[in-house]
Order: structure tokens, then C-alpha cells, then sequence
């Protein structure tokens, strides 16, 4: 399994009684063969799947949101070597964008673990770049300057 996220969703009812849907269980696999079946999105699948000594990189566990305890990213493993092209596939509410918010220290986990060469994540200065699929470009700054920030 490459990547399986869950998705408790929970709706309020009377009183403060609190209802919880029945999980859904995400599997990238499924997605990927629904996806006019991309020849190289599937071979980095079996690539990864097959190299057993790729050392893990993110294991987050759950993470509080408001006041109840609320899984949103469960059983995530990945490893990204030097030089290599990375992308995160999914389907909407999956947790992409929060697996890249914890990488860029905008969010926290409860608990798990990343490393980056070896190093604690959240020991280290944090060497990943990201930039948001909105426009965030800004007049006052330079090219540079939106290259440093990002």
C-alpha cells in the first residue's frame, strides 16, 4: 500500500450527541488505475512498492483538530532520494495538502516522525521549498526574493 488515508467525517446532532460516518479508506492504487491507466505514474508505484530499503521519510498519526480527536492522516510512508521528481496524488479531502503543510512546518503532528538526510524534521532548518497553487507572487519583491521565500 502506497498510501491510505481515512476520513472520519462527523455530523452534530441534537444535544451535543455526536454522530461518526462510516469510515472511507483511500487507496492511491485504486485512483491511479482510474487514471487512463499513465504508464510512469504506475511504474513509480511498483518501484516503490518493490524497493523495500527505501528508509521511511513521514509517519504522521493523528492530529487534534478543534476539540475532538480527529484522524486525518493515517499509515503514510514515502521516501523522495536527491534529484528525484516527487508528486503527491490523491483524491479532494485526502490530505495532500496537509501531508505538504506538516512537511513545511505550517502544521504539527501528534505524533510520528520526518526526516530529512537522516535529521530530525523538527531539529533541523527546514530545507524544503513550496509554493501554493494560488498566486502568491507580491510587486514589492524581486524575482530572488520570491525564489528565497519560497
Amino acid at each position: 500500500m502506497l498510501l491510505n488515508i481515512e476520513n472520519n467525517n462527523r455530523k452534530k446532532l441534537s444535544g451535543n450527541q455526536l454522530k461518526k460516518d462510516t469510515s472511507k479508506k483511500y487507496k492511491l492504487e485504486d485512483e491511479i488505475d482510474n487514471m487512463n491507466d499513465n504508464e510512469n505514474i504506475k511504474r513509480e508505484i511498483e518501484y516503490v512498492n518493490s524497493n523495500k530499503s527505501l528508509l521511511p521519510i513521514i509517519h504522521p498519526s493523528p492530529y487534534i483538530a478543534s476539540q475532538y480527536i480527529k484522524t486525518v492522516i493515517e499509515d503514510v510512508t514515502f521516501c523522495v532520494k536527491e534529484n528525484e521528481c516527487f508528486g503527491l496524488l490523491g483524491p479532494n479531502g485526502a490530505g495532500k495538502s496537509t501531508i505538504f503543510n506538516i512537511l513545511i512546518s505550517n502544521l504539527k503532528m501528534t505524533t510520528g516522525e520526518i526526516y530529512f538526510n537522516g535529521i530530525d524534521h523538527y531539529k533541523s532548518n527546514n530545507i524544503i521549498g513550496y509554493c501554493s497553487q494560488a498566486n502568491v507572487l507580491w510587486d514589492e519583491l524581486t524575482v530572488v526574493d520570491h525564489i528565497i521565500l519560497f
